[in-house]
């Protein structure tokens, strides 16, 4: 078999993320994807919590449920900052852990660091049975995926993590737009106290993440495939 030259690896990782993006919004809806999701809307939470106490509030309890729903009840802090950082903050994790698929010293750090977080969040903040089970089985699993799986396996669940953590704001920054109901939504919290329509912050969010899908397929490319 003929050997990939440079381009032709640059070109194919890139290719591949894009099969596991097409792969991942076919089987959305299904258990394949499920737990990433719910991976996703943990984050959601969490951040609003952290950045609740980094503005000097408090955290009282965060829940996360079976329907990847979440909610994280907080007192005190900036209510701006703490509603901007939900979103905000599955993006910048989603694109941390994509990044470090390419450096198993760091990928093992960053594991180990979230896999500690998740421990504190679950002894501190969390109540309800689906938090406390899909916190403890997410931090096992980070603890031991770049120490024990195979490297190209722990690697590319780290690429699929980022890339799902992306789609997912855009899946579900759609649906805060388009669903009419009356659930309270980031964007509508933040029409609120901004006075900013929350279609626009919808759109704000839409457009980060869509960046950031095309910057970590530029990543990958620059990258190109990688030796194991």
């Amino acid at each position: 078999m003929k050997k990939l030259n440079k381009k032709q690896k640059q070109l194919l990782e890139p290719a591949i993320l894009i099969f596991i993006g097409i792969i991942s919004i076919l089987f959305w809806n299904t258990f394949l994807i499920y737990p990433i999701k719910i991976f996703v809307v943990l984050i959601h939470e969490i951040s609003h919590g952290i950045m609740a106490l980094l503005t000097g509030g408090h955290v009282n309890n965060l829940q996360i449920f079976w329907n990847l729903g979440g909610q994280c009840d907080s007192s005190g802090g900036s209510k701006l900052l703490i509603a901007l950082s939900g979103y905000t903050g599955s993006i910048i994790v989603g694109t941390i852990f994509f990044l470090s698929s390419y450096s198993k010293k760091y990928s093992v750090y960053l594991n180990t660091a979230f896999a500690s977080l998740l421990i504190l969040i679950v002894a501190n903040w969390i109540s309800g049975t689906a938090g406390i089970i899909f916190s403890l089985l997410f931090a096992v699993f980070l603890f031991v995926s770049p120490r024990y799986f195979p490297n190209k396996v722990h690697f590319y669940l780290m690429k699929i993590i980022g890339i799902v953590s992306v789609l997912y704001s855009v899946a579900d920054i759609k649906e805060d737009l388009l669903t009419k109901t009356f659930v309270q939504t980031d964007a509508s919290l933040l029409q609120n106290i901004t006075g900013i329509s929350s279609i626009i912050w919808g759109l704000f969010w839409f457009f980060i993440s869509i960046w950031t899908v095309i910057f970590l397929l530029y990543y990958s490319y620059k990258k190109g495939l990688q030796k194991y």
